[in-house]
This record gives structure tokens, C-alpha cells and sequence, in this order.
């Protein structure tokens, strides 16, 4: 079994500047648990702004995408509804404005999570935001009350596009549905703008 206890924090490392194609994954978070998984509280999975950096990926005129584009974004989405395994793209900055990083969890028993697995593009202040990565959880059940979520990063000025959502998905091998052990909140919008566009959140 394995807890990530409250205050605690898994992640991977950053991705080569260097790399533009979202879909050649290096550095992931992946991990395969043959008994129970908790998360915490306060405890974080957590690969945020471990994407595509700036200008990288799915990118165009101030605007990222993976699952979800935004506002008028000319680039397509892009990666798995069902097995995500893909960066988010990098926003529209000389600072290192990156997209989500991807997770990848096989748990055979219960996954617990009360803290939050998150994958979210790293927020801009005027007109720049990466888009959300990946989420892939398969479990026996999945429990508890916390966030699974892998949004494009905001906007400070919201009269600007932010980046668009990640993509996430939730398997369950054991448990028939969701709604008996399961209260938490999974999301992968694109955040705080005019448009946004969702990435793909799928249950199954």
C-alpha cells in the first residue's frame, strides 16, 4: 500500500526545453500499486507546470490546447479520451510558462483520495496560460472527497484566452459506480476567461 501523507507531495521532473511534440512523453509520474493508495488531506500528487514550456506544443497567438482548445485557438486537440498520456501545451511567455505534466495510476485495491491529484498548465497574469496534462487512473474502487483535476491555467486579465483543458481518466475494475464511495470533484476545464473550453474527465 502507499499514503501520501497530509503535506506530502509526489511529482516528476520537468521536461527538456528543447521538446515540441506533446504526445513524446519522457519524465511522467507513473505508478503501479498492488494493494491500496491513499492521498491525504493536504497531500498532493502533483505534476503542474511540468509540461511543454513556452511557445511548445499545440500553441498559437497567445493560446495553448490539448483536450480542450480556447476561444478562437487554430490548433487541434490532441491525445487519448480514454488513455491519456500526453503534456499539456506551454503558454505565450518568456518565462517558463509550462503545460501540465501526466500521472499515471494503477491501483489493484481502493484509491483514496481526500488531498488532490492535479496535472494543471501553469496560470498567466495578461495574456498567457498553458493548457491542463494528463490524468490515468485505473483502481479496484476509487474513494474519498478530494480534486482529480488538470485545468488550463487562469488569467489574471480575463479579457484574454486562457489555456485549454487537460484530459483525465478514471477507471474503476471493481466498483460499479461512482456515487457510493466516490464525493470529490473531477475536472478539466480551461479556466477564468471569456471562452473556455473543457478537456475530457471520463469515468468509466
Amino acid at each position: 500500500s502507499v499514503d501520501c501523507a497530509a503535506g506530502g507531495k509526489v511529482t516528476h521532473t520537468k521536461v527538456s526545453k528543447d521538446l515540441n511534440d506533446p504526445g513524446k512523453v519522457k519524465e511522467f509520474l507513473d505508478w503501479t500499486v498492488l494493494g491500496d493508495m491513499t492521498v491525504d488531506g493536504s497531500g498532493l500528487v502533483d505534476v503542474t507546470g511540468k509540461g511543454l514550456t513556452s511557445h511548445k506544443g499545440a500553441w498559437f497567438d497567445n493560446r495553448s490546447t490539448h483536450g480542450g482548445r480556447c476561444d478562437n485557438q487554430s490548433k487541434d486537440c490532441y491525445g487519448s479520451v480514454f488513455h491519456p498520456f500526453a503534456y499539456g501545451s506551454g503558454g505565450n511567455d518568456s518565462r517558463d510558462c509550462r503545460g501540465g505534466g501526466v500521472v499515471k495510476l494503477r491501483v489493484a485495491g481502493t484509491l483514496t483520495v481526500n488531498g488532490s491529484i492535479l496535472a494543471d498548465g501553469v496560470s498567466g497574469g495578461w495574456y498567457w496560460s498553458a493548457a491542463g496534462g494528463s490524468i490515468d487512473v485505473s483502481c479496484g474502487t476509487l474513494a474519498g472527497a478530494g480534486i482529480i483535476r488538470a485545468e488550463g491555467g487562469y488569467m489574471t486579465n480575463t479579457s484574454y484566452p486562457c489555456g485549454g483543458g487537460g484530459r483525465i481518466a478514471v477507471r474503476q475494475t471493481v466498483g460499479i459506480d461512482f456515487t457510493s464511495s466516490w464525493s470529490g470533484t473531477v475536472s478539466a476545464y480551461g479556466t477564468l476567461a471569456p471562452s473556455r473550453d473543457a478537456g475530457t474527465p471520463q469515468a468509466g
